[in-house]
């Protein structure tokens, strides 16, 4: 079971799928990863998009990086109070890529920062986070989820949620919504993920988080993921990614996050099942999150 644990996530999810080129060593080689969240100005053509992160990817080599990984942002999922400008209710793309990379500094990311991405013409919003890897963690992961797939018992996720009606649907939901915004929210964005790409696409959803200062709330929000973890190993998905932050300026424009988080969902068509079932609008109430920006990307691949 753990090699055939271990193939499916690091081989077939991280690399064929993702194109993920992270080592997978227990020690990591490099002393910083860096997450970035990128937008291309709006006058540039969608055509060029492998021209732009090819660029992206071979400044950062001349200053001492190496990305290893690149995804197309479908969609923003949370929005973060933190980054007001990436909003998933914004009609017109408000973030095109996420990029993972790795450096033996972060100083020569803040260089690369500084002399490339404030002055590229490609390149009009960029957000970052340091992050720290720990390779036993991450490579232990997947076994756990899968674990807690494993011995849970049988998760329906295909019984559609029921809208909620009258009183029940003024009632407080998740995070100060009602029931029955929640429901038309979520159906809106479970429709979006079917209809705008293949059913059968991966999906890779980044998360940076903020735990609540609000132990109550901390404890719903670890009890939701341990939920979405059991269903997610019964399913083929889980985490692929967990890293800690690293303050990269005192500045404090890219917010401060506690943890970074990739998580796999197998597809569109799950996702978007997943989104409209009760068990999802059931497992979601009272769930009480910090802080948190989240975007869902698909593979980026390089080759045309």
């Amino acid at each position: 079971m753990m090699f055939s644990t271990h193939n499916h996530y690091h081989v077939e999810v991280r690399r064929r799928l993702f194109y993920d080129e992270t080592p997978l060593k227990v020690c990591g080689d490099y002393d910083i990863y860096i997450n970035t969240f990128l937008k291309y100005s709006e006058n540039l053509k969608q055509e060029s998009e492998r021209e732009f992160i090819k660029e992206f990817k071979d400044t950062c080599s001349e200053y001492g990086g190496n990305v290893t990984y690149v995804g197309k942002v479908a969609r923003p999922i949370i929005d973060s109070v933190q980054i007001p400008d990436v909003s998933k209710d914004d009609p017109k793309p408000t973030l095109h890529f996420v990029v993972l990379s790795a450096w033996d500094s972060k100083n020569d990311f803040l260089k690369l920062r500084m002399e490339y991405i404030s002055t590229s013409k490609i390149w009009v919003k960029e957000i970052s986070q340091g992050l720290r890897r720990s390779g036993i963690k991450n490579l232990l992961i997947p076994q756990v989820v899968a674990f807690l797939g494993y011995v849970s018992g049988k998760i329906d996720i295909i019984e559609p949620a029921n809208e909620p009606k009258g009183e029940e649907a003024v009632e407080v939901h998740y995070h100060g919504e009602t029931k029955g915004e929640v429901y038309k929210k979520v159906n809106q964005i479970a429709k979006a993920i079917g209809d705008d790409g293949p059913s059968d696409e991966p999906l890779l959803m980044w998360n940076w988080l903020q735990e609540s200062k609000i132990k109550k709330e901390r404890d719903a929000d670890n009890a939701y993921g341990l939920k979405m973890m059991k269903m997610l190993g019964q399913n083929g998905g889980g985490i692929i990614h967990m890293f800690d932050t690293v303050q990269l300026s005192d500045d404090n424009n890219d917010g401060v996050f506690d943890r970074v988080v990739a998580v796999h969902y197998p597809h569109r068509k799950f996702m978007s099942t997943l989104l409209r079932s009760q068990w999802m609008f059931d497992t979601t109430k009272g769930k009480s999150p910090g802080d948190t920006l989240a975007c869902l990307t698909v593979p980026f691949s390089m080759a045309k």
